[in-house]
C-alpha cells in the first residue's frame, strides 16, 4: 500500500507534463500492478527471493519514473 501511493502521485506526474507519452505511462502502471501483485503472492507463498525481486522491481519502477519527470 505505501509504494501505491507514492508511485500514483510519481505517475500523476508523469502524466501530466508537457510532453506526456500515455503508452510509457500505461506500461509503468501495468507493470507496477503486476510486481505488487506478485510481491503479495510470494509474500504468502513465503518465496522470499521472488518477493525481494519484486519488491526490487518496484522500487526500479519509481526511480525510473522520477527520472522521466526530472528529464523533462
Amino acid at each position: 500500500m505505501e509504494q501505491s501511493l507514492v508511485f500514483i502521485v510519481l505517475l500523476y506526474f508523469m502524466e501530466t507534463a508537457p510532453a506526456a507519452n500515455a503508452q510509457i505511462a500505461l506500461m509503468f502502471g501495468i507493470a507496477f500492478i503486476v510486481t505488487r501483485i506478485v510481491h503479495g503472492m510470494a509474500m504468502f507463498t513465503r518465496r522470499l527471493l521472488i518477493r525481494q525481486i519484486a519488491h526490487v522491481a518496484t522500487v526500479g519502477l519509481q526511480l525510473a519514473t522520477a527520472i522521466i519527470i526530472l528529464a523533462r
